[in-house]
């Protein structure tokens, strides 16, 4: 988007942040930091449903993304192991509610 530049300068200043958060996808770790400090991202949905859609580009609506970028949180977010645990749950609820399918019969 618009703020590659402040997003590539946070890959510049550690190379770790270059790492695509799913591989088949562009989406690099810096962009995580970006959304969370400066666009004030708050939820792991909100990052990988709305500020990325890694939710509706993956086989696993964004769960395994979620795992990958919950670490990255969760010293910025003051999240505990126990913490992060509900937030990967809370994040696996809401993909579920998101992209069920209802099955009723008409």
């Amino acid at each position: 988007g618009s703020a590659w530049r402040s997003v590539w300068a946070r890959a510049e200043a550690d190379e770790r942040l270059r790492d695509r958060i799913v591989p088949e996808l562009p989406y690099i770790l810096a962009e995580v930091m970006h959304a969370f400090e400066v666009e004030r991202a708050c939820t792991l949905a909100d990052f990988l449903v709305r500020r990325t859609h890694i939710a509706f580009e993956t086989r696993d609506a964004g769960r395994g993304a979620a795992r990958r970028v919950a670490p990255l949180l969760a010293p910025l977010l003051g999240w505990d192991s126990a913490e992060m645990d509900r937030q990967l749950e809370r994040y696996g609820a809401e993909a579920r509610r998101l992209f069920a399918v209802d099955a009723k019969e008409p």
